[in-house]
Formats: structure tokens, C-alpha cells, sequence
């Protein structure tokens, strides 16, 4: 007990001022993928646009 008192004022109480870890929802990796996916397509349609009107 003497020696988990010691390691537990070593660490501190947990009650840290610094706010929770926020958990990145797996959702946002989705959504960025999405994105690049868009913005892809839409940069290939782009280019075959611009090959047709030359």
C-alpha cells in the first residue's frame, strides 16, 4: 500500500487540467477517402473537358 501510495503521487491523481483525448470516430477516415475520391473524379473529368475542347 506504502509503495502504490508512492507511485500514485509519482503519477499524480489522473485528475489531469488537460481535456480528454478526443477518439477519432473510424467515420472520418471514411469521409476524407470519400472526399479524395470526388475530388478524383472530378479532376479526370476536368482534364477530359479541357482534351475534348482543344
Amino acid at each position: 500500500d506504502a509503495e502504490e501510495a508512492r507511485a500514485r503521487a509519482a503519477l499524480g491523481t489522473g485528475a489531469s487540467p488537460r481535456a480528454p483525448l478526443e477518439r477519432q470516430d473510424p467515420g472520418d477516415k471514411t469521409d476524407v477517402a470519400d472526399r479524395e475520391i470526388g475530388q478524383r473524379q472530378a479532376d479526370v473529368m476536368r482534364e477530359h473537358y479541357r482534351v475534348e475542347l482543344e
